[in-house]
C-alpha cells in the first residue's frame, strides 16, 4: 500500500505517527487535565526552535521528510512530548492541581522563562557548547522552580520517570521496525552510549524534559494544589 510504503521509507515520521495512539490514551486518562495537556504540547512546539536545534546538531542527524531541522517530525515529537509529559506528571493527581493564571500572567511568565533560558544558554555556550548549555539551562530553571515550589516536585518526579520509561520503549519500537535508525546518533558522544539497546543520552534527555516541562508549565500557568486555593 502506498501509505505503508511511505511510512516505511520515513521512519522518523512513522515513529511519531505510531506514538499517537499512546498520546490519545493518555489524553483520555487525563480527565480535567486534558486542556493542560494540549497547552503543554503547544508550548513544547513553541520552545523547540530556540532550544531544540543546538542540541540536535550535536547529538543526532535523523532522516527528515523535508529539510534538515525542525521538520514536521520534530513538530509532532515536540507536541507529543509536551502533552505526554503533562499527562504522565498528573496521571496520579488529576484532580489535585488547578491552573490559576490569567492570559496576562501567562504571557508575562512565558517571556520571563524564555529570557532566563536564553540568558543561561548564552552564558554557558562558550564553555560547554550548545548541547551542554541546553541541558544545563533547562536543569537550572527547573531546579530553581522546584526549590521555590515543593508541591510541584511530585509532578516532576512522575513526569521524569514516566516519560523516560515511555521514550525508552518508543525507541525500542523504532529500532525493531527500522534498525537503521540507530545510526542517526553521532558516534563517540554520551548520547550514543548504549543503554539496554537504546542511546543513553536520549533516555536521560527524555527524563530531564519529562520533569522540567511540567514544572515550567506549572509556573507559567500558576498551577496550585487544590488544598492551597
Amino acid at each position: 500500500m502506498p501509505v505503508l510504503d511511505f511510512l516505511a521509507n520515513n521512519p522518523y515520521l512513522a515513529g511519531e505517527v505510531l506514538f499517537l495512539p499512546t498520546l490519545v490514551v493518555l489524553w483520555l486518562l487525563a480527565g480535567p487535565q486534558r486542556g493542560m495537556m494540549l497547552l503543554a504540547g503547544a508550548m513544547a512546539v513553541a520552545l523547540s526552535a530556540p532550544l531544540g536545534s543546538p542540541l540536535a546538531d550535536a547529538v543526532w542527524s535523523p532522516q527528515h521528510l523535508i529539510g534538515r531541522q525542525l521538520g514536521i517530525e520534530d513538530v509532532l515529537y515536540s507536541f507529543a512530548f509536551g502533552a505526554a509529559s503533562w499527562g504522565l506528571a498528573t496521571i496520579l493527581f488529576r484532580n489535585d492541581y488547578v491552573a490559576h493564571g490569567t492570559l496576562v500572567s501567562f504571557l508575562r511568565r512565558s517571556v520571563l522563562v524564555t529570557l532566563a533560558g536564553l540568558s543561561i544558554f548564552g552564558a554557558l555556550l562558550p564553555g560547554v557548547g550548545g548541547a551542554g548549555a541546553t541541558v544545563l539551562g533547562i536543569a537550572a530553571i527547573a531546579g530553581w522552580l522546584l526549590l521555590r515550589h515543593p508541591d510541584w516536585r511530585r509532578l516532576a518526579c512522575c513526569g521524569g520517570l514516566g516519560f523516560g520509561l515511555l521514550f525508552y520503549f518508543e525507541l525500542r519500537v523504532w529500532f525493531a521496525f527500522w534498525p537503521e535508525a540507530r545510526n542517526w546518533w553521532i558516534p563517540g558522544t554520551l548520547w550514543d552510549t548504549d543503554l539496554f539497546g537504546v542511546p543513553l543520552g536520549e533516555v536521560a534527555w527524555a527524563s530531564l524534559n519529562g520533569a522540567a516541562h511540567p514544572t515550567v508549565m506549572a509556573f507559567i500557568c500558576d498551577v496550585r494544589r487544590v488544598t492551597d486555593r
